[in-house]
């Protein structure tokens, strides 16, 4: 009985390391605008031509029907579900394989595409390293101040904050936001701000202005939010114009 449960554990490693050994790379967090194609590539450490090796790509769970979308068996190419009609299409080298996805939707968006990939000789791998998100158009940056209430002398904090909407939802702490600003519809250089400007934060979230002077009485400043990599950039924000008080 002994013998049996080592040979088990052997196998299971074997297996395992087999699985490991596989993919070279995979395609990670794969960040997209509405309406571009889709790349998902997985690099190999073997040679895995000729192209009819078994392989299938699922989302979420290699478990359900619905959940395949593309299969190459018996030397054919099938497609399924999101897939179906041969919208997706088979990638495929000497060492990497893969499938496009055209036209992507937020329909689409997924938060784990899976490979399963069976080479010579019953080495099998599978992968679940790639994710697909679709940035959006953003809601209208919200702009707030630590007081409404400027003394001059004062430090003055202004806070800029956009919230994403972009699919899938547990992807959106992977993809920061940056922000931008303009005091009296000028842009102001976060690596030269104005004289008495400055952002403590390195996304720029946070515009600090010290100490506040007279002359900044009926100064406006706005902001954006933009998600890094898009090309989608917020509506601006209300204008907080500042109203100095003297001593």
């Amino acid at each position: 009985m002994e013998s049996w449960r080592v040979l088990i554990l052997i196998s299971v490693c074997v297996i395992r390391r087999g699985y490991a050994q596989v993919f070279e790379s995979s395609p990670g967090l794969v960040k997209v605008h509405e309406g571009e194609d889709v790349d998902l590539i997985w690099k190999t450490t073997k040679d895995i031509t000729p192209a009819n090796l078994y392989r299938t790509f699922y989302h979420t769970s290699v478990r359900g029907q619905n959940n395949r979308l593309l299969e190459v068996a018996f030397g054919k190419v099938f497609t399924y579900n999101e897939c179906a009609g041969h919208r997706c299409v088979l990638l495929n080298g000497t060492h990497e394989t893969g499938i496009r996805i055209p036209s992507i939707t937020t329909a689409d968006v997924r938060s784990k595409y899976i490979i399963y990939l069976s080479i010579r000789n019953g080495q099998n791998g599978m992968d679940e390293d790639a994710a697909i998100y679709v940035y959006p158009l953003l809601n209208k940056a919200q702009l707030t101040s630590d007081s409404d209430d400027v003394t001059e002398g004062d430090d003055l904090r202004l806070t800029c904050a956009c919230v994403s909407t972009s699919p899938p939802k547990d992807m959106r702490s992977d993809v920061p936001m940056t922000y931008k600003w303009t005091r009296d519809d000028q842009d102001v250089d976060p690596d030269d701000p104005p004289d008495r400007h400055s952002f403590p934060a390195s996304d720029h979230s946070v515009l600090k202005i010290s100490p506040v002077k007279k002359r900044d009485y009926d100064a406006s400043y706005k902001c954006i939010g933009q998600e890094q990599g898009s090309r989608l950039p917020s509506d601006a924000s209300k204008a907080y114009v500042i109203d100095v008080r003297c001593e």
